[in-house]
């Protein structure tokens, strides 16, 4: 077993999350705290350094935190914590996720927990043409990021089989397009991995007029994912085709809130879908949208849909198709 990281003289034991693995920091080269946190949490037994900072003023943010994942055992539980900033993690290339039991944390989340998303004190900004995110190791975690996606590139992408057990959680992704199109925020389209948990995020479109074909993407090959009480603010001429999309077998959608905010000037939006499932079934989800085309729910069977509401006389049950 490890020994857990406590300061450098071992006396003040820092409030860090229970693991026999370890943790690992991540902090912004901009930050005077940088080199402070790197004495006090020096190179460990093993040869490991336990702190990456990343070089200041340059877009290059994703090569500290890929170091601080590639440090990680697969199946030890290890941290990868990243360090509040000013300062944006401008990140080049994707970061990957390929090593089981690995966990990606913004950092002020662990004290400073949000009901649903997170603040801003982590923000990951994607300046490369690349998806934020890549997750293919199994039962990992991603929580307490404020992501910035490039835009029509996804902010988490699930991919591969071996995927089980995902969880993320407690995540703010401004959600961006262009050109008119968008892309979704969180992908397992292509994933056939079961188990994934997509939970107490928050979605906002930042960009006019486009697009998205989905925010929530699940392919049916997952078996029993869940989609539970994230909150979908879109507005400003957006037109959302479907907003979760989860046609996983056995999976489930429950208590999210779906908003069309066309307040303050902003422009009217278009949902034309909110919620599409495959083999499973959606409860207690509230959209406030207007919805004149087509149904705000799809999909599913007989009783796939249980006290789910819309906007239409201060909330009446949702149409299905």
């Amino acid at each position: 077993m490890k020994e857990n990281q406590f300061s450098r003289y071992g006396a003040i034991a820092k409030a860090l999350p229970p693991t026999l693995g370890k943790i690992f920091f991540v902090a912004h080269g901009s930050d005077t705290f940088a080199g402070d946190l790197q004495y006090e949490f020096p190179t460990d037994r093993d040869g490991v350094p336990r702190v990456y900072v990343t070089t200041a003023g340059a877009d290059t943010d994703d090569l500290a935190v890929q170091a601080a994942l590639d440090a990680c055992t697969a199946s030890q539980n290890d941290y990868v914590l990243i360090a509040p900033s000013n300062n944006d993690y401008d990140l080049a290339t994707q970061l990957t996720m390929s090593k089981r039991d690995v966990h990606l944390i913004g950092m002020d989340y662990l004290f400073n927990k949000l009901d649903v998303g997170c603040n801003s004190a982590t923000k990951i900004d994607m300046v490369g043409a690349d998806h934020a995110i890549l997750l293919t190791g199994g039962n990992c975690e991603i929580a307490g990021l404020y992501v910035k996606n490039y835009v029509n590139k996804f902010s988490v992408q699930i991919t591969g089989n071996v995927c089980d057990y995902p969880h993320i959680h407690h995540n703010s992704f401004l959600h961006k397009g262009s050109s008119t199109s968008g892309v979704a925020a969180i992908s397992a389209a292509t994933a056939g991995s079961s188990f994934i948990t997509v939970e107490k995020n928050q979605f906002s479109g930042c960009i006019s007029n486009i697009t998205y074909a989905s925010v929530v993407d699940i392919s049916a090959s997952c078996t029993w994912a869940t989609v539970r009480g994230n909150n979908f603010v879109y507005g400003d001429g957006n037109t959302l085709t479907k907003v979760i999309n989860c046609l996983s077998y056995k999976g489930q959608v429950i208590d999210n809130d779906i908003s069309a905010i066309n307040g303050g000037g902003g422009a009217t939006s278009t949902f034309t879908n909110c919620i599409t499932i495959g083999g499973g079934c959606a409860m207690g989800n509230r959209m406030a949208v207007v919805n004149t085309t087509t149904t705000d729910l799809a999909g599913g069977g007989t009783y796939s849909f249980v006290e789910n509401y819309n906007g239409l006389s201060g909330g009446t049950l949702a149409t299905t198709s």
